[in-house]
């Protein structure tokens, strides 16, 4: 399985993920969503198909916050 470029998610910070499925989220999963893509954490499952997808682990621990895009990560660099 491969790891995709990290992103932020909701009540985790920055993770990388692996890929699951393309469908309405059921409670309890996590998914892709937005203009800057972040992963969110469906409580309620949604209507929309969106890509799911499972954190694997914390980007912050393996890549320095130094070399990321600062307008991608943004809300991350303080």
């Amino acid at each position: 399985m491969m790891e995709h470029e990290p992103v932020i998610f909701e009540g985790l910070g920055l993770c990388y993920y692996r890929k699951v499925d393309y469908r309405p989220a059921r409670a309890g999963e996590y998914y892709l969503s937005g203009a800057i893509v972040q992963g969110w954490f469906a409580r309620n499952g949604t209507n929309w198909p969106a890509q799911i997808v499972v954190p694997t682990f914390h980007a912050a621990k393996t890549i320095s916050y130094k070399k990321l895009d600062p307008v991608k990560y943004l809300h991350v660099v303080k």
